[in-house]
């Protein structure tokens, strides 16, 4: 299901880009600075409607200009006619927004993710919600249902307002809760084994674990009323503290590398290994769950892997049968998988024969 080509005006340092991108491999090769992770970022927000970056759309729109707009075509099938998707954002005489064509799951990986193995929780609840929610009909709505609980919950343990009041928001999160919970034990075990595959092909062998901790109890509720019970057991440290202490928002996935933890005793670059495979996990659990090949952004995806990594990962890449656009400052090791290459300065694609 690939992006047949992607037409850019005004995003960021891109003034006007049209790229045409292989069903296969893409590489977009130069400096650092000169644009390439924001042509990966205009097909994020083309495909999906929003960013992988922080910020807001005024942000994407290049300096001095009062718009910008985006367009490209995806076949949904070999052989299929191309459907039109279209993103533009306007802000003069007035802001307006203007989109076309429905949205498309995206796997990206960048340097920002290290942060899922070196970085704290939150993280890594993000990346659990953000894969549910591609491959879960029902999981937002439970989300969006727990996290307006928790924070009226917290509110009302802050603010002292009674058990009576605490108890009728822990009431509204409850069935919530264990749906978030069943949710992300189902996919983790879809995860691990796909994780361990992969570490091992990659590290030569290196062992990786993935486990969830679940937040405030040592086994997670499977019915709202053993939510409820647990939630009864820690009144006194909830009074104490004004906040809620049992439930998903305090879930942590726990990474371990040859038995210790990833993010004390793993190298940088099995660091790199082991987020890397998280994100590529999530292409796995998408085709395994939807049936549904999502396109697959990597932006410099070799930095600080060693030459044995490099050739085990590059061994991986040339032998998926999906779309990938991949960065990297030279290009040199993806030459032999044939890629389209493009060479980027100063915001320009130039394709290169």
């Amino acid at each position: 299901m690939p992006l047949v080509d992607i037409s850019i005006r005004r995003f960021r340092n891109i003034e006007a880009a049209d790229i045409a991108l292989a069903p296969g491999l893409t590489l977009w090769v130069g400096s650092n600075g000169q644009g390439k992770t924001n042509g990966l970022e205009a097909i994020y927000v083309l495909m999906t409607g929003r960013s992988f970056r922080p910020g807001t759309e005024a942000d994407w729109t290049q300096a001095g200009s009062t718009w910008m707009a985006l367009e490209g075509h995806w076949r949904d099938r070999e052989g299929s006619v191309p459907t039109l998707l279209r993103h533009r954002v306007q802000w003069q005489p007035a802001r307006r927004r203007e989109r076309e064509g429905r949205a498309h799951p995206v796997v990206l990986f960048s340097p920002d993710d290290l942060e899922l193995v070196k970085g704290g929780p939150e993280g890594r609840r993000r990346y659990l919600d953000e894969l549910l929610v591609m491959v879960d009909p029902h999981y937002q709505r439970a989300l969006k249902l727990f996290q307006r609980g928790l924070a009226q919950r917290n509110r009302a343990l802050k603010e002292r307002l009674g058990w009576a009041v605490v108890d009728r928001f822990a009431d509204l999160m409850a069935e919530p809760a264990v749906y978030l919970w069943g949710a992300r034990r189902h996919v983790i075990a879809q995860i691990q084994p796909w994780l361990e595959g992969f570490q091992s092909d990659v590290g030569a062998g290196e062992r990786v674990g993935l486990d969830l901790k679940w937040g405030g109890t040592t086994e997670p509720a499977t019915s709202a009323e053993k939510y409820l019970a647990l939630l009864h057991g820690r009144r006194r440290d909830e009074e104490t503290r004004g906040m809620t202490l049992v439930g998903p928002h305090r879930d942590d996935l726990l990474l371990t590398l040859n038995g210790q933890a990833s993010q004390l005793y793993a190298s940088q670059g099995q660091q790199r290994t082991i987020a890397l495979g998280l994100k590529l996990a999530t292409h796995h659990i998408i085709v395994e769950r939807v049936g549904y090949k999502p396109l697959t952004l990597l932006d410099d995806v070799l930095s600080e892997l060693d030459g044995l990594r490099r050739r085990r990962l590059l061994a991986l890449i040339a032998s998926q049968d999906q779309q990938t656009v991949v960065t990297d400052i030279g290009g040199e090791s993806y030459r032999e998988l044939g890629p389209w290459m493009y060479r980027v300065e100063g915001g320009r694609f130039e394709r290169v024969q």
